[in-house]
């Protein structure tokens, strides 16, 4: 073993004769060891009674988590190699790997660059062989005291900090302490320098948003403002109501209170997220910039966002003012009866559930209210003439209150937001008999699962606390708002957008499937129809990087690849029907078993479906929602199914890799894990012109075209000429595909779903969702058994007695006659052999 000091660092040990205990020896060395005192010497090693002093180097080879070492290897050496070289070869097996993850070689690159800024004056720091750029973090260690850097940000806070060379990402008291200083140095010493270092990087935005007057100036022209006509004297007395787009709801509403003290502003779109967003944004958003003109409002020092996060965060003072926030809430649901007349109005989902359940609703008529534009002219005037119902007071904003805001829309919070949005769904998975279905139901957990579900019951906590922050006096607080209502608009967002495992569809894609197209009569659909129509576009797509099957067959013009599918016609126009494939994907046979959900007291679309191959994988998913988003490539039917195969037959499965129907470019992995290459094909013609064959997956004709001036295209198909004046260079196909961009890389790191307990989680393989997928379909099918030998079941007439069959028989009654023939019989006879032979293959 060599170092880098000239002399080399030495323990000098006697050997003791017998087993000594490994533990022992570890807790007690003086008892062992004649000195355990560093001493600086020659090495030396004492072997058959003789001193040996040699350049060795000398290489041990420790294994089973360091508990074997290996015979030593010793060989000469140069006596100018003076350096230790440590190899480490990770044990896979115990960190339940079969490769290195993503997030864990992330990890160590980050490691070899922290050591770089760290030692890089002195050493030199190389990754995979190359060297790291980077010899020190600026001034790193001038002294023994610290250094810090305050910088401008683009709107919310960020750091970056090392205590003793180790970087510190979650931040801690050091920075607590920093940022501490710095808010001091705001407030006492300099109140101005933070204005003033926004000014330098956005002085035009600074001005606008700080340059208007604190008061309203006369009359104001704003489009759509129907404002209070009462003038400027108690002002205090008025009321400002701003609704989600255009509405006659509460214009219908003044007619009532009168229009002396209410005015109503309609905004256009949802408003902007002010909470983090630059000074130059907040000025360019028109919503905000009426908003203020209309109050007469400049914001303050911080900003942050969505009305009440807009007020907050632009004009906190206002929330501090008792009763100054009201909420004039439009029923959700309302419950209608003609005898006896009576009609609820229900302003929460949570309300709705709590009266209907176990409750005969036998008689009752129920509305869902989408928006404002849902409630007709005399709904509306109904609401006004009894406001104390429909409004909702809260009280003065605390700290509480700002915490819950912060959680909800801070975009640095998002991985807490991610468990406030968990433990929501967490608790409305609750099902009717007061337990929680587990995944353990269906499949056999490994240890990292079994630690997740006992997590579970810590998330159901903590939401139950903040259930409990409900105000007295019929008031309520922001915070309870948050944890109440945003979470499930979030979570309600989440559910569809995001698909189910099992079966790979959205709540639309589904009741679409249930009804085959007439969707929001029978499936209780309160999201408006335009969302339908696009996914049942979506769903009848057939173009190579659309659906690999398409479940809908389309019968007009649904879009093609050349525009990607924004080359449809309009909805009106185009026609569907069931694709004939799909009923072999979703088996009659399974719909007797199917979990139908039951709204309204009918029963409408089932949980999920349970198809033969997982459809995810087939048609892939892409969606977004609060918190999470998600990015399920195709796969090629025939690599599904031959996995599915294996997995009956006990066998391991073949890694598969993304591949759309009737594509002719290749798809191969990438250098990094989890990544994969889309490429392209082009040819040469002749020495002056080239033809492109195959675009990369999900790269459509017409984008490629504008985006490539010099090409031209004369069909839908991918068929690109490309003629050049002068003579092309020989170049290889590898350099004309990068040459032309047609290599694109896309990655499987963010394939998320909701599994079958309706909780979001992340797969890292395709494999790993259909080793899921196989094991729930399995238990289902195992359950369906007894229902389809139920319905297979075959009467044998010369045996049957009356009370083996309890059914009325008045039918018989009403059969045609000219139907009993010997036609008929032997028709049924055949029917009678095929449902044997059924119950014989079931069996």
């Amino acid at each position: 073993m060599s170092t880098l000091n000239k002399k080399k660092t030495v323990q000098k040990d006697e050997k003791r004769k017998g087993n000594i205990i490994r533990n022992k020896i570890l807790s007690n060395p003086d008892q062992y060891l004649r000195s355990v005192d560093r001493k600086e010497g020659d090495m030396w090693i004492y072997k058959s009674g003789s001193m040996l002093y040699k350049h060795i180097s000398y290489i041990p080879v420790f294994s089973n988590n360091k508990t074997t070492t290996s015979e030593p290897i010793l060989s000469k050496c140069k006596a100018t190699d003076k350096w230790t070289e440590i190899k480490f070869k990770p044990d896979l097996a115990r960190f339940n790997m079969t490769s290195l993850e993503e997030d864990t070689v992330g990890l160590v690159k980050r490691k070899v660059v922290d050591i770089a800024g760290c030692m890089g004056k002195t050493v030199d720091v190389k990754l995979d062989g190359k060297k790291i750029p980077l010899k020190s973090f600026p001034d790193l260690t001038l002294d023994n005291g610290w250094e810090f850097w305050v910088i401008p940000s683009d709107g919310h806070f960020r750091q970056a900090s090392f205590v003793n060379g180790i970087a510190t990402v979650k931040g801690g008291t050091h920075v607590d302490y920093l940022t501490d200083l710095v808010d001091f140095l705001e407030r006492v010493e300099n109140p101005k320098v933070v204005q003033r270092l926004l000014s330098l990087t956005h002085p035009k935005a600074s001005k606008d948003l700080t340059g208007g007057s604190t008061k309203r100036k006369g009359i104001i022209n704003i489009p759509k403002l129907e404002d209070a006509t009462r003038d400027e004297l108690n002002s205090e007395d008025r009321t400002l109501t701003l609704t989600e787009g255009d509405s006659s709801l509460a214009v219908a509403g003044l007619s009532v209170v009168g229009r002396e003290n209410y005015g109503v502003f309609p905004l256009r779109c949802k408003l902007l997220n002010a909470r983090g967003a630059t000074d130059e944004k907040i000025s360019n958003n028109q919503e905000i910039k009426d908003v203020m003109e209309i109050l007469g409002l400049v914001p303050g020092q911080e900003y942050n966002s969505l009305i009440i996060n807009m007020l907050h965060v632009l004009w906190p003072s206002l929330l501090s003012i008792p009763s100054f926030l009201l909420e004039f809430r439009t029923p959700i649901v309302k419950a209608t009866r003609k005898n006896p007349i009576e009609v609820l109005l229900f302003y929460s989902m949570e309300e709705f559930k709590a009266w209907s359940a176990g409750k005969n609703k036998k008689g009752w008529r129920m509305k869902h209210y989408k928006g404002l534009g849902s409630s007709t002219s005399k709904e509306s005037i109904e609401y006004f003439k009894d406001p104390d119902k429909s409004i909702r007071k809260y009280h003065c904003l605390i700290d509480t209150d700002a915490t819950a805001l912060d959680l909800a829309f801070n975009k640095t919070r998002a991985d807490e937001r991610k468990v406030w949005i968990d433990d929501y769904m967490l608790q409305n998975s609750i099902n009717e008999e007061g337990g929680v279905m587990q995944v353990s139901d269906f499949i056999d957990m490994d240890k990292g699962h079994q630690e997740r579900m006992e997590g579970y019951q810590e998330s159901m906590e903590r939401y139950q606390e903040r259930l409990e922050d409900e105000l007295e006096d019929g008031m309520t607080s922001v915070s309870h708002f948050v944890d109440t209502e945003l979470v499930q608009f979030s979570a309600a967002n989440l559910q569809r957008n995001i698909p189910s495992m099992v079966d790979g569809l959205k709540p639309t894609q589904r009741k679409i499937l249930f009804t085959r197209v007439y969707v929001a009569n029978y499936t209780c659909y309160h999201h408006g129809e335009v969302g339908l129509n696009q996914t049942i576009i979506g769903m009848s797509r057939d173009y190579v990087g659309s659906n690999n099957i398409p479940l809908l067959q389309a019968d007009g013009q649904f879009g093609t690849r050349r525009g990607g599918g924004e080359d449809k016609a309009k909805a009106r126009y185009p026609q569907t029907c069931l694709s004939g494939i799909t009923r072999y994907l979703f088996p009659f046979g399974d719909d007797i078993c199917l979990d139908c959900k039951n709204e309204n007291g009918r029963f409408i679309e089932p949980t999920w479906y349970t198809p033969v191959i997982p459809t995810i994988l087939v048609n892939g998913s892409v969606g977004a929602g609060t918190g999470y988003s998600t990015f399920v490539p195709n796969y090629l039917p025939s690599d599904i199914i031959a996995n599915v195969r294996r997995l009956l037959k006990d066998e391991p499965m073949i890694p598969m890799i993304p591949g759309c129907v009737g594509y002719g470019g290749s798809i191969e992995k990438g250098t990094e894990a989890g990544t994969f290459t889309s490429k392209g094909i082009i040819k040469r013609i002749d020495s002056k012109t080239l033809e492109i064959c195959e675009l990369p997956i999900r790269i459509w004709t017409e984008d490629y075209c504008e985006k490539n001036k010099n090409i031209s295209t004369d069909d839908d198909m991918v068929k690109l000429k490309i003629v050049s004046i002068d003579e092309l260079s020989e170049e290889q196909e590898a350099e004309l595909l990068e040459k032309f961009d047609l290599i694109t890389t896309f990655s499987i790191t963010n394939m998320k779903s909701f599994d079958i307990c309706g909780r979001i989680k992340e797969y890292k393989s395709p494999e790993e969702i259909l080793q899921e997928y196989y094991h729930v379909t399995l238990r289902l099918c195992e359950a369906s058994f007894p229902s389809q030998t139920r319905q297979g079941r075959v009467l044998d007439i010369d045996k049957w007695e009356p009370s083996d069959y309890d059914q009325p028989f008045g039918y018989l009654l009403s059969v045609n006659l000219n139907g009993v023939s010997d036609g008929d019989f032997n028709e049924l006879c055949d029917m009678k052999k095929k449902i044997e032979s059924e119950l014989e293959r079931l069996k």
